[in-house]
């Protein structure tokens, strides 16, 4: 849900574009520069359970998974020619 809501506000909005894409681009080294803060945090917030490590874990699955997804279905949208849009807003 996240990849086709903030891939279609960005692919058809300029506005939004110029905001999302930047941030979107900030936002994917969270996985990669975050490891070590996000797995301390997830430990001490569930530091007597036992799924601080597993909280963690999916936490910096889905955002290194989220970011390329919505970079993918971004740049797919973007690269859909002007002829079919205006088909398609045509034909509906």
């Amino acid at each position: 849900m996240f990849t086709f809501t903030y891939a279609t506000l960005a692919a058809k909005s300029r506005r939004a574009e110029v905001i999302l894409v930047p941030l979107l681009d900030f936002l994917q080294s969270v996985p990669i520069l975050g490891f070590s803060i996000t797995v301390v945090f997830f430990l001490a917030a569930h530091a007597r359970a036992r799924g601080g490590a597993e909280m963690a874990a999916i936490f910096l699955i889905f955002t290194s998974q989220a970011w390329n997804m919505a970079f993918s279905f971004y740049h797919s949208l973007r690269s859909i020619p002007d002829e079919l849009v205006r088909w398609r807003a045509i034909s509906s």
